[in-house]
């Protein structure tokens, strides 16, 4: 099945998908900042956010969103701003789903806790660990729930790789696809590296 937002042309450019724990489906449309919510048939529910600028909930390339269901957070990647922005994610008795703005942590740097044009992010439930695609840095940072950084992570010895995606296992590891190299890299909940996952040659 096709999910086609009302008006819209192709050019918005969907650039992630995510599916919550209702089924209801979020789609990122990076061009035009907006971030539109589905229910699990298709039809939508809201649009949220959709300006350009440097303002709370303005975004200059909306990249991923991730949820923490169970503090009721949502994340969203603001690529050119080089942040993160945090919202309080709630649904009301009449089904309207509304997300206020909380915080937004990141700014362009490389030192621990700055981004240079973040992508995509994964939450951790267990423990509210928010992992951020760091992309020009080449790495992957990890940030608290108040937006402290607490760890960088890279695979050793690797020089040029691209996280494309990001997830966390069951036991708190994290799972890096890497689009240069064409592998997934598996870390320790630590940070330490654990495997790399590759199709046999």
């Amino acid at each position: 099945r096709e999910i086609v937002a009302p008006g819209e042309d192709g050019a918005e450019g969907c650039y992630s998908v995510r599916v919550d724990e209702e089924g209801r489906i979020f789609a990122v449309y990076n061009n035009t900042n907006h971030l539109r919510i589905f229910d699990p048939q298709g039809r939508l529910l809201a649009t949220l956010w959709g300006a350009t600028g440097t303002k709370p909930g303005e975004f200059i390339g909306l990249r991923d969103v991730a949820f923490d269901a169970q503090r009721g957070l949502l994340y969203a990647s603001d690529a050119g701003n080089s942040r993160i922005q945090q919202f309080d994610l709630s649904t009301s008795p009449e089904g309207e789903i509304n997300a206020v703005y909380r915080r937004s942590f990141g700014a362009y740097g490389r030192a621990l806790g700055e981004l240079a044009y973040p992508q995509y992010l994964a939450v951790d439930e267990a423990s509210g660990r928010l992992a951020v695609g760091d992309m020009a840095n080449r790495r992957i940072q990890i940030f608290d729930p108040e937006g402290n950084a607490l760890a960088e992570l890279a695979p050793p010895g690797v020089d040029a790789w691209q996280v494309m995606g990001l997830a966390f296992a069951a036991d708190g590891a994290l799972l890096a696809a890497d689009a240069l190299n064409g592998v997934i890299w598996v870390f320790e909940p630590d940070g330490g590296q654990r495997q790399r996952i590759e199709v046999p040659s």
